[in-house]
């Protein structure tokens, strides 16, 4: 077995093998995409603690099941790699705050589609009794790991009937289609204008402009909504729970990157090429955007007011 060395101490470098192992906890990943609880029982986490500090509750508890992809590490290097765990994230905190080193435990050979497979599958037997928000979480882990699977399929893999699977998804649905409406709605509203009316190039980009703004408050505002209703459903409010099956760290990540789409996209300057008369540069509409201008020669832009 080779060594590898810590410091100034020299210890044996781990070898990953399939089935029943024991683990140290320092090549242990809790992966907050595969967390199959909607939050954390403390008051698990301190028993499991005790229980250990007492001995003998590594062998009393299942061992935890973890899946280790062994084409991320370098077998002519150092590196030991690390497995995610799949099924016992209470156990490894109370080993750690126990003081342990190892954990017994049940290993896989895989990717990270696997791990998801396995964490949605995770405390259907054993552990905390799962919460109905933590069943919305392994809901979204297995549609994850198999999106192209059916409904009877996900609801035999991680224990649930089809209504919870139903009933889940119907709450998604209506979730996005009022965020699309609070959108729609308001570029509709920005877009009512008198037709009698020709409005100048300077008009149509304070037009174009005040709709951006108007679209970018609508975004922030259901950013601020669905942020709000994170915090509320880890508060225990029941009228919240739907929040609990939904990727929200993604919804955000992308009203984010709308946010920052649209913002780039409003009115910067009369096109300097063809001067307000539309182009190919300009799409037409006789303004560029701030990116768009960048890319103009800086001759072509002298001249022209920003």
């Amino acid at each position: 077995m080779a060594t590898r060395r810590i410091g100034r101490v020299k210890v044996l470098k781990h070898e990953w093998k399939e089935g029943n192992t024991v683990v140290p906890l320092r090549l242990l990943l809790l992966d907050k995409d595969l967390q199959a609880r909607a939050k954390v029982n403390t008051e698990a986490v301190e028993e499991y603690a005790e229980r250990f500090a007492e001995g003998g509750s590594e062998e009393s508890l299942p061992p935890i099941e973890v899946v280790f992809d062994p084409t991320q590490v370098n077998a002519n290097s150092d590196d030991e790699g690390k497995a995610w765990v799949t099924d016992g994230w209470h156990r490894v905190m109370a080993a750690g705050k126990a003081g342990l080193l190892t954990l017994p435990a049940f290993a896989s050979f895989g990717d990270k589609a696997l791990a998801m497979h396995h964490a949605a599958k995770a405390n259907m037997m054993h552990g905390v009794r799962r919460t109905n928000a933590d069943k919305r979480m392994a809901l979204a882990l297995i549609r994850r790991a198999h999106p192209e699977a059916t409904v009877a399929e996900w609801a035999d893999t991680i224990g649930v009937t089809r209504q919870f699977i139903y009933s889940t998804l119907e709450k998604e649905a209506a979730m996005t289609k009022a965020i699309e409406g609070m959108v729609c709605d308001s570029a509709e509203e920005a877009s009512e204008i008198d037709e009698d009316v020709t409005p100048t190039l300077e008009q149509r980009m304070k037009e174009a402009t005040d709709t951006v703004h108007m679209v970018l408050d609508k975004i922030i505002e259901a950013r601020k909504f669905i942020d709000g209703a994170r915090d509320a459903e880890e508060n225990g409010l029941p009228e919240q729970e739907w929040i609990a099956f939904l990727n929200v760290q993604a919804i955000l990540s992308d009203l984010d990157n709308a946010k920052n789409a649209l913002w780039t996209s409003k009115p910067y300057s009369i096109c300097p090429v063809c001067g307000g008369a539309g182009c190919a540069m300009c799409r037409g509409k006789g303004w560029v955007s701030a990116q768009q201008y960048k890319l103009i020669p800086k001759a072509q832009r002298e001249g022209v007011a920003e």
